[in-house]
């Protein structure tokens, strides 16, 4: 029961974790450098496929992998992708943007359309979730090899 319990948890928190994770080594880092609060923000939001999450993501997800074995960290990108799906399905682009250039390219970056964007918060936590979930299950197989290798 507990098992089930605690993976329906990383299930639906984890996504966020790893998101609120970012979002504070982003900003003690640009405070470190003497940078502004706006730069912190283009870094977390502005720049298209979300290279902080993503590293972020798999560098988390490789740890969990190796050293913690939690079950179904695989699929924990199973629910953002799913809402990503019904956003893609029910909120159509602005007029003239292409559908997959709103949600995974350029054209859904905040600070290239005049228009808000709800790409950071549905196709980031899907980038993140699908990186942590992949680099898990390589966290796993290396574990696995070391200890194939060691015996």
């Amino acid at each position: 029961m507990w098992t089930v319990l605690k993976s329906a948890l990383h299930q639906v928190f984890c996504p966020f974790a790893l998101l609120f994770v970012t979002a504070i080594i982003t900003f003690s880092l640009v405070g470190v450098f003497h940078g502004t609060l706006k730069t912190a923000h283009y870094i977390l939001t502005g720049m298209p496929y979300f290279p902080v999450q993503v590293g972020v993501g798999a560098v988390i997800g490789f740890l969990v992998g190796r050293y913690a074995n939690w079950p179904l960290t695989r699929w924990v990108w199973i629910m953002p992708a799913g809402i990503l799906l019904a956003y893609m399905i029910f909120v159509p682009p602005p007029q003239g943007v292409p559908l997959f250039g709103y949600w995974f390219g350029w054209s859904g970056a905040p600070g290239h359309v005049p228009w808000p964007s709800l790409q950071p918060g549905v196709t980031m936590p899907f980038y993140m979730s699908a990186t942590y979930s992949l680099f898990s299950l390589l966290g796993e197989r290396f574990l696995n090899l070391r200890n194939i290798n060691s015996a």
